[in-house]
């Protein structure tokens, strides 16, 4: 099991009560090497432009040093890299949500073997309008401490959208702890609606 902070942390996080209230719903998993055939892809949907870096970071802004490389995950073409030399963060471009919706948030990560490891901080952020400039107060946060094991692995979360909110973007935080960091394959799909009972977002299940 892939260690993400000073103490264990497993897929039941949630039931230990770890998740903040105002975190990623649902679960996060990974296994060391996998596949991930369970993890949603860009071919179902994923809403994010250029999530996969297939040939450039376009669409993307990074505030500190980031690179592009060939190789990605999984045997793929594209990531982006990040030297261990400083905090770097990478924001997607706008792209359009659903009010009410449960949506699948996922990306793999990579960090150098060694004590320090890489940390892995997502945020999404849902606005009122469909061109991300009226920001609600909803969004979702997570730090993933991960500890470098030299592969890739796969992270996994969910966003629950709030009534009248149509647009969001993503940002991923590489927190400066002296090791490099590569991500890839940034996913964010659809999974399903709200059901009306539960229509504030965080404040109750999807």
């Amino acid at each position: 099991m892939l260690r993400r902070s000073r103490t264990a942390r497993s897929t039941t996080l949630r039931a230990a009560g770890v998740l903040p209230a105002l975190a990623f719903a649902a679960w996060i998993g990974d296994v060391p090497g996998a596949d991930r055939n369970d993890a949603p892809s860009a071919g179902l949907g994923n809403l994010i432009p250029n999530g996969d870096f297939a040939t450039s970071l376009d669409g993307w802004t990074c505030n500190g040093a980031c690179t592009w490389i060939a190789q990605g995950s999984n045997g793929s073409i594209g990531a982006i890299d990040v030297p261990g030399s400083g905090a770097s963060i990478i924001t997607s471009s706008c792209f359009s949500v659903q009010p009410q919706t449960v949506y699948d948030v996922s990306f793999d990560a990579w960090a150098n073997i060694g004590l320090a490891g890489g940390e892995f901080d997502l945020f999404c952020r849902a606005y009122a309008d469909a061109g991300c400039t009226q920001p609600t107060g909803n969004f979702s946060y997570l730090p993933l401490y991960y500890f470098g094991s030299g592969s890739w692995n796969g992270m996994q979360g969910s966003h629950v959208t709030n009534a009248n909110e149509f647009s969001a973007r993503c940002e991923v935080v590489f927190s400066a702890n002296g090791s490099e960091t590569r991500m890839d394959s940034f996913v964010f799909t659809f999974n399903h609606p709200l059901d009306g009972i539960y229509a504030n977002g965080f404040e109750g299940p999807p």
